[in-house]
């Protein structure tokens, strides 16, 4: 007990005096109507529809012994029968990005919380994705049920906020993932996770833990529902996409007229926790346009709680809902 009060103490204390977070529309009830109102855009989008993005400038390639970069790429076809597996590996280069526009009308983003766990395997196993995207989730629903993680703190709820202690990892979330890897039996007959068995990993996980877990399907066509994306990022739920390519941007740099940033770009596939989305919209040449950027804890220590553009080299194969409850 005492060692639990001194850790718990030191949490606070990191909490506390941790610097500021810029602003973002959180999903809780508590956030203030004034500041909504405020950040709403100007002009309401259809969040259900296919996005749209604008015509961009060449991007700058860095030079990769990846091959060709670009926007698209082909995904190789499964010998039938076999499910895809996801596996985080994979050479990855940079692309200097450039969306211009004339007018921008809004930038609002649309969060469970501020940030969400951000763990890696402490082994460095570049096939894990699935158990690390399954200990984040597991390290996110630990702040309410806390002995999801035994003898850890994942932090604090204060006035409905989320607010997450600095863990990337120790020796009790890398129990975690190593249970995963086992459950989720990746690189078990094949390199790194199924989807199947990533949920059926974290099914047994829960339900080991007296607790039901259950997905929702995000996704519209070939893009996710914003929509219903921002329903389930305001209930306090994350989410899990299962992705064929991908980018990992750290920083968004919105000037007068352009916003620029660094793409880092593989064709591997992995799975990523999703904590919500920002949702920019820009007017150029007399059309409104609209940019989304999901909001992703990596599971990669160089990149931890980073954005995704959406249809900017990756292929989202599926976009799942999480909630877990007490059971009934």
């Amino acid at each position: 007990m005492k060692q639990f009060l001194i850790a718990f103490c030191v949490l606070c204390a990191v909490l506390v005096c941790a610097p500021a977070v810029a602003p973002v529309v959180l999903a809780e009830e508590s956030a203030p109507a004034a500041y909504a109102e405020e950040a709403a855009p100007e002009q309401a989008s259809d969040l259900s529809a296919e996005p749209q993005t604008f015509e961009e400038e060449e991007p700058a390639v860095a030079e990769s012994s990846a091959g060709t970069a670009g926007y698209g790429f082909d995904v190789p076809d499964l010998p039938e029968g076999e499910e895809k597996t996801y596996a985080g590996q994979g050479a990855v280069w940079q692309e200097d990005r450039v969306i211009t526009f004339d007018q921008l009308v809004s930038d609002v983003s649309y969060q469970t919380s501020s940030t969400i766990p951000s763990f890696f395997d402490q082994q460095n196993r570049l096939t894990a994705c699935g158990p690390v995207a399954g200990g984040i989730v597991v390290g996110f629903y630990d702040i309410l049920y806390t002995d999801l993680i035994p003898n850890h703190i994942s932090g604090i709820i204060f006035n409905g906020n989320y607010n997450f202690a600095p863990f990337r990892t120790n020796d009790q979330i890398q129990a975690v993932i190593d249970e995963l890897y086992t459950k989720m039996k990746t690189d078990q007959g094949q390199s790194g996770t199924t989807k199947n068995n990533c949920l059926n990993g974290l099914e047994e996980y829960f339900d080991d833990h007296g607790l039901d877990f259950t997905t929702e399907g995000l996704m519209s066509g070939s893009s996710p529902n914003y929509s219903k994306l921002r329903t389930h990022v305001q209930s306090k739920n994350v989410a899990l996409a299962f992705l064929s390519g991908y980018q990992f941007i750290t920083t968004l740099n919105i000037g007068s007229d352009q916003i620029t940033f660094v793409a880092n770009v593989t064709n591997a596939t992995h799975i990523v926790a999703v904590c919500g989305y920002r949702e920019i919209v820009l007017i150029e040449d007399g059309v409104q346009k609209t940019e989304y950027f999901l909001r992703v804890a990596s599971g990669i220590t160089d990149y931890e709680n980073c954005y995704i553009r959406v249809n900017d080299h990756l292929q989202i194969d599926d976009l799942l809902g999480v909630e877990v409850s007490e059971r009934a």
